[in-house]
């Protein structure tokens, strides 16, 4: 059986870095954050090796035998648009593809409802998440957990979830990441919703 190639790269933002991965079709499969890139590098190995059928390759030495100019140009793209993101600029996030490869059909369902439903400069809590799936608030704990699996970072806005009283509980790529996308998407209104 053979492995269907994808693509990695890691783009500089100005206070952080991330790392995504494309396919052929420059397609957006995951999107992670962070400091290090020898971190977010072991973190995507890590994170497919519970997937199987893709073999990851360094976007920036593909060879033209895996990697057609047409497909380089349909990476180059979607990644184009997601330097757009990391500069505040919320409008790049409707024209970027992007598919789920990770993920429960539960996980799936809330990362969709938080897609279609918590836009920027908003934010929602993890018990407004439960109600809004028709789950009891109870069950917040799992609602919480379906976020924190979320590997498309800033496309599915899980670092618009708050704790019941504005809280910055915890997130995938660091509650100091969290704080910088929350406080760059609300500005002056970052005080009115997060309580610190």
């Amino acid at each position: 059986m053979s492995s269907t190639n994808l693509f990695y790269t890691i783009v500089d933002g100005d206070k952080y870095l991330s790392l995504l991965v494309l396919d052929g079709e420059g397609i957006l499969l995951y999107a992670s954050l962070g400091t290090s890139q020898a971190s977010l590098v072991q973190l995507m190995m890590k994170d497919f090796r519970s997937i199987k059928g893709y073999r990851l390759n360094s976007f920036s030495s593909a060879s033209s035998k895996i990697l057609s100019d047409k497909s380089r140009s349909l990476l180059v793209k979607n990644i184009e648009l997601f330097k757009g993101l990391m500069s505040d600029s919320p409008s790049s996030k409707s024209k970027i593809k992007y598919k789920f490869i990770f993920g429960t059909q539960l996980q799936r369902k809330v990362w969709t409802h938080l897609v279609d439903n918590v836009p920027f400069g908003e934010v929602t809590n993890y018990s407004t998440v439960a109600k809004d799936l028709n789950k009891s608030a109870s069950s917040s704990r799992a609602i919480g957990n379906c976020i924190g699996s979320n590997k498309l970072a800033i496309i599915v806005p899980c670092h618009r979830v708050l704790g019941s009283k504005g809280t910055l509980n915890g997130y995938r790529y660091g509650v100091s990441v969290k704080r910088m996308l929350l406080r760059a998407e609300l500005g002056d209104n970052f005080g009115k919703y997060v309580k610190s």
